[in-house]
Order: structure tokens, then sequence, then C-alpha cells
């Protein structure tokens, strides 16, 4: 799987200002499909008892993107 592309003015705009993106038909079915058993592995194996609590104070500017799939 190798995802390659520019985004636009609009959706870098969209992105900042709403927080997500949608990007329609970006990927096939099997790496989409490959891609909800890793987050799935990802999330049983994630340890919740040793988390740490959110603060801004002397934060990183940073971006998360997080893709939502549909059936």
């Amino acid at each position: 799987m190798g995802i390659t592309g520019t985004l636009s003015s609009d959706q870098l705009d969209s992105f900042n200002s709403q927080g997500y993106l949608v990007i329609e038909s970006f990927a096939n079915p099997e790496d989409i499909e490959s891609m909800m058993k890793r987050m799935d592995k990802l999330l049983d194996d994630f340890d919740y008892t040793n988390v740490s609590v959110f603060s801004t104070k002397n934060q990183v500017s940073l971006s998360l993107f997080l893709i939502l799939f549909y059936k």
C-alpha cells in the first residue's frame, strides 16, 4: 500500500478548520480491510492503565489524522 498525492488549498483549509478530511476512494477495499485489522490490533493491545493526562502546557503544534472507514 502506497498512498501518495497532494492536498489542494481547499482540502488543507477544510482540515485546518474542521480537524478532519474526507478523501473518497483513496484506497481499495483490500487496503482498507488491512488498515482496519491493524487498527483493531492496536486498540486491543493498548494499555489503558498507563495513560497520561492531556495538557496544553508547552504544547508543540502537531496534526492528528483520524481516518474513518465506512462500508
